[in-house]
């Protein structure tokens, strides 16, 4: 009896903990870079490299855009990151992005 008790406890305060836990993955400070790459007439651009550098780790992400130009970076750490874009063809750009606050 007092061994099924303690199985009991156990298990409880394990899905308590499971439970808690949860939430707090939600709250991580996370952001997310998104657009479209457009030309100067303002067509979309599709099949561009584009590189997300944070300025103040240097970590780097890159991705390419899909074939209407957008892009979406998500689960970045939230800083200031400069969004650089590269297509042949194309004049090499970029951007600085500051984080919300």
């Amino acid at each position: 009896m007092v061994r099924n008790a303690i199985q009991f406890l156990r298990t409880t305060c394990a899905l308590t903990l499971l439970l808690f836990a949860i939430p707090a993955l939600a709250q991580l400070p996370t952001a997310t870079i998104l657009g479209t790459v457009k030309d100067a007439s303002g067509a979309s651009v599709p099949n561009v490299k584009l590189t997300i550098r944070n300025v103040d780790t240097n970590f780097i992400r890159t991705i390419t855009t899909g074939d209407d130009g957008a892009y979406r970076v998500p689960e970045l750490a939230v800083g200031h990151y400069e969004v650089r874009a590269e297509h042949s063809g194309f004049k090499t750009e970029s951007r600085t992005v500051l984080p919300w606050r």
